[in-house]
């Protein structure tokens, strides 16, 4: 079969499966069974696929039909551009997470003295995503590295990913991971100058169940149309199934854990240091309000996201 003759059989099925990127996502998957790329699956459409390559691609393709996320399949994600391995042990990076990074770049280079020692610490690692990213932008804006940098992350598992990733990007050097619930490793028992977060924040009521490759979605009983938005399209979406769900679910209305974030952070904060959280829209104002209490002589403010939902919580001690 040439590969416009399996395209237009694939997509057609994607498209049956309820998958509305369906055309993108055959032209991928079929890129990465072919180990050619996308100027290529565009340019031959004629191209005879092997028996070999046909087999890998529709193993992908039966994946993606149950709503499992391209990036698994792939074992890969893009993140503030570069590409970091993913699987099921760990969240997929979202584009939001990037103002991350940006914030602390544009704090570090604006705020730090290069000749300054300062701690740096991502709460809730993941795949390593922030931390890595953060140090690769600040070697390529030659910003003196005597900074010690650390990923705290309570899944072993996740740990290891993040691990392969510093390696891959070459920059393990730099970082230590530690296996901790939030603060709770001895090796985390220190101020650090900047504390990156993105916790679990979803609430257990958009719980998403997926048995039997039949997805059941409940949505929050609080939520709101008007509020939610663009929200819809991460915290209630099948994909989610697929993922560590206690990297996005936390009891308290989402809140649990980054309450006691913030109250185990004001203990490891440096004076004139900086913590930027990544929130759930919906509970956004009520951390806010939880934050001012844990730090009341501090600049506390929300930031928005592209979407124009609050996002972000910044505290300035």
């Amino acid at each position: 079969m040439n590969i416009r003759s399996l395209l237009q059989k694939s997509i057609l099925e994607l498209k049956n499966a309820g998958i509305k990127s369906a055309e993108i996502d055959a032209k991928l998957l079929l890129a990465e069974a072919t180990f050619k790329n996308d100027v290529f699956i565009f340019s031959h459409p004629e191209y005879l696929i092997t028996n070999s390559q046909y087999s890998r691609f529709r193993r992908h393709i039966r994946k993606r039909k149950t709503g499992e996320p391209i990036a698994y399949i792939l074992g890969y994600k893009e993140f503030f551009g570069n590409d970091f391995i993913v699987n099921k042990n760990v969240l997929i990076p979202r584009p939001e997470t990037e103002w991350l990074v940006e914030s602390s770049i544009k704090y570090l280079v604006s705020s730090i003295k290069q000749d300054n020692r300062i701690n740096i610490l991502d709460m809730g690692t993941g795949s390593g995503c922030i931390i890595i990213s953060l140090v690769k932008e600040l070697i390529t804006k030659n910003y003196q590295l005597s900074t010690n940098f650390y990923g705290a992350e309570i899944s072993k598992k996740a740990i290891a990913v993040a691990k392969k990733n510093s390696k891959v990007h070459k920059v393990e050097k730099y970082i230590k991971f530690y296996n901790s619930d939030l603060f709770s490793n001895r090796f985390l028992n220190k101020k650090f100058d900047l504390i990156t977060a993105n916790l679990p924040y979803v609430p257990h009521q958009t719980r998403i169940q997926n048995t039997d490759n039949r997805i059941q979605i409940n949505k929050p009983r609080h939520s709101d149309p008007d509020k939610l938005g663009e929200e819809s399209s991460e915290a209630i979406n099948k994909e989610i199934a697929f993922e560590p769900q206690s990297a996005i679910f936390a009891d308290d209305d989402g809140m649990a854990i980054v309450k006691r974030f913030l109250i185990e952070a004001k203990n490891h904060i440096t004076q004139d240091g900086l913590i930027l959280l990544e929130l759930d829209c919906r509970n956004a104002k009520s951390i806010l309000e939880f934050a001012k209490k844990q730090f009341p002589h501090s600049k506390i403010e929300l930031a928005k996201d592209l979407a124009g939902l609050d996002r972000y919580v910044t505290i300035k001690k």
